[in-house]
């Protein structure tokens, strides 16, 4: 999985603030849902083969006008309804604000409980969780955003050190 955010407009749908032990320490975590609108191609983040499985070209006249083979939009199975939940998990840097030098960065975060809504048209809703650890400042900017609704988050994995960097030889 590939998942990778830069910049979207999401929408903050709930937030559980627990608290974590590790030891005797107690550390406050939070629990984050979201879910954003966005085009099909989104589902070749999760798996190459998801795109052509989900969705296929019209079959009608404007179909066979476009020129990309990748502009699916004709659902494949439209007897699948609702959201169907995936398998992964994700460690990374997540950054989340209004665009601006005041954005929080939450370095140590986990996405997870991804769910995807394939829509006639190529929409897709992507639902999943982010879990972090953020401070108590952080906690409570994070639960402003619950009134604002749509927040701009950037999530960028952590390396895998098992796998060569862009340019590399592996």
């Amino acid at each position: 999985m590939e998942f990778v955010l830069a910049g979207a407009k999401v929408r903050l749908t709930h937030k559980n603030d627990r608290i974590e032990a590790h030891g005797e320490e107690k550390i406050l975590a939070c629990d984050l849902d979201f879910l954003f609108e966005t085009t099909n191609d989104v589902l070749s983040q999760f798996n190459p083969a998801m795109h052509a499985a989900f969705y296929m070209r019209p079959d009608s006249p404007q179909g066979e006008l476009a020129e990309d083979p990748k502009h699916m939009t004709a659902l494949r199975l439209p007897e699948i309804s609702g959201a169907l939940a995936l398998d992964g998990r994700m460690k990374g840097e997540f950054k989340l604000g209004t665009g601006g030098k005041k954005d929080m960065v939450l370095p140590d975060c986990t996405l997870t409980k991804f769910k995807v809504e394939c829509k006639e048209g190529g929409t897709v809703v992507v639902h999943f969780q982010a879990k972090t650890r953020p401070d108590e400042g952080q906690a409570g900017r994070i639960s402003g955003f619950l009134r604002d609704k749509h927040v701009i988050v950037t999530f960028t994995p952590a390396e895998d050190p098992q796998r060569p960097l862009a340019g590399q030889a592996a």
